[in-house]
């Protein structure tokens, strides 16, 4: 029997301590450009000491900033460039922006809250002979260990959106004519349906709300995409209960009696809805002998149809199942760091990717999540704020201070933490530099009209179509 590792189930995961991935042990994984670098060419001036450490490409150097201090390069010369990357040993920014130069005065072209260990800022083609960072605001001060500079090329590349999709009632049917709806698959290479279909005992289908209901939604769905290439993706839900609760023994036991039946009834559901694949999202298997089962099945699975794997940054499955998948669904939501704040620039990125590519998953095979929901910094089981709230966060805020939530029938107010539309540009830039196979939007309905402007299904597309031929 080939060997499964055991994975210890963590409920609560920080971005501190997750899988021990740190910043030291994640930056093996970081994303590395192939296009010069150029600050290294610059004149560097600013508000600190040893400038030049900023630019020698060491992470062992730095240099500190306090609020309000800057850092400028200047080319010598108009150039032309569309990301900035920067570097910060600890974690002390709040605020920070990227100001050029232009008609003899220094103009804002983005505005952040973290940098983190490595920020990919993915700021849109910009000239300019000089560019400025402002620390606008921080807890203590900044170690700057590198600020970077780069005007990366296009390349030609098969880079997927994928997005989870729920089928509620009819609403997929109202939303037939709805074009701020059908704009997002301008952008969504694949769809996966989901929260709608799972498996009886005696391994026989049963459809949320009605297979009829199920039916005239998809039906719909179709009618949406039209001639879009976009590949149809069903979740299937194995999971088994026993009073109420996942039982997780029992899933084991349902898997291996009825495998026979289920894969039949999974085979049937593939063909009947013409789908690309089978999409599993079992959480969380807790024992060897579950991550065993879970390994035979999409295994057995990958041999009737192709099978993606919704997966937390830690897993359980055996080299055979990693090899049968397509791709993996990175889960990269629900965690939090410090401060409270939900899925950061670089543990929503690099440090969630590392823990799967660790364990042997290809770049290619692994679809970067990107949160279209926020959480509140006090981790609040009932605070979910939507993007699609409209809370104004405009171009560059991921931030909403007294989030006002019902808990147990009691009015809360917590501050509440977003991945905003530069947020989600980043993210996006930050996946395609470390060569992953695309990004995963959890999930569609979340987000605001395809026709708003800082709509997150367009900042992904207008990254991609920066960077991808």
């Amino acid at each position: 029997m080939k060997k499964v590792i055991l994975i210890i189930l963590i409920t609560v995961i920080s971005a501190s301590s997750f899988l021990g991935l740190s910043g030291c042990s994640a930056r093996h994984y970081e994303p590395t450009f192939s296009e010069p670098n150029l600050a290294k060419g610059a004149q560097v001036s600013g508000s600190s000491q040893n400038l030049k450490y900023a630019i020698d490409g060491k992470d062992r150097t730095a240099i500190t900033l306090a609020q309000s201090g800057y850092l400028e390069l200047d080319f010598g010369a108009q150039v032309t460039f569309n990301t900035v990357v920067l570097k910060e040993k600890g974690d002390n920014v709040q605020e920070f922006s990227l100001s050029v130069w232009h008609n003899d005065a220094w103009v804002r072209v983005y505005i952040q809250d973290r940098i983190l260990q490595l920020r990919v800022c993915a700021i849109g083609t910009t000239i300019a002979s000089k560019i400025r960072l402002s620390v606008d605001k921080c807890i203590g001060a900044v170690s700057l260990q590198e600020i970077e500079v780069y005007n990366i090329q296009k390349q030609k590349k098969d880079f997927r959106v994928s997005q989870y999709l729920r089928m509620d009632d009819d609403d997929i049917v109202a939303l037939q004519d709805n074009a701020d709806f059908s704009g997002y698959y301008d952008v969504v290479t694949d769809v996966i349906i989901f929260d709608t279909i799972y498996f009886n005992a005696d391994a026989t289908p049963r459809f949320i709300g009605g297979k009829e209901n199920f039916d005239a939604n998809f039906k719909a769905l179709k009618s949406i995409i039209g001639e879009r290439s976009v590949r149809i993706w069903l979740t299937v839900f194995f999971d088994q209960y026993k009073d109420g609760a996942k039982d997780y023994d029992g899933t084991v036991k349902f898997l291996r009696k009825k495998e026979a039946q289920y894969l039949n009834a999974v085979a049937n559901l593939v063909e009947e809805y013409d789908l690309y694949g089978i999409d599993y999202d079992w959480e969380y298997p807790q024992k060897a002998s579950h991550w065993i089962a879970y390994s035979k099945i999409v295994k057995k699975t990958a041999s009737i149809t192709k099978v993606s794997v919704a997966s937390a940054p830690w897993h359980g499955f055996g080299p055979g199942a990693i090899k049968a998948m397509h791709h993996v669904n990175l889960m990269t939501y629900d965690i939090f760091d410090s401060r409270g704040d939900h899925c950061n620039i670089y543990v929503g990125t690099v440090e969630s990717a590392a823990g799967l590519l660790k364990k042997g998953f290809p770049k290619d095979k692994l679809y970067l999540g990107l949160p279209f929901y926020g959480r509140t910094v006090n981790k609040s089981e009932y605070a979910w704020p939507l993007y699609s709230d409209d809370f104004d966060l405009g171009k560059w805020d991921n931030f909403v201070p007294d989030y006002a939530y019902m808990a147990d029938g009691t009015e809360e107010v917590a501050d509440a933490y977003l991945n905003g539309y530069a947020m989600i540009r980043d993210k996006t830039a930050t996946a395609i530099a470390m060569d992953l196979g695309g990004v995963m939007i959890f999930r569609a309905k979340c987000d605001m009209p395809y026709s708003y402007e800082f709509s997150l299904h367009r900042a992904i597309g207008e990254v991609i179509a920066e960077r991808i031929s």
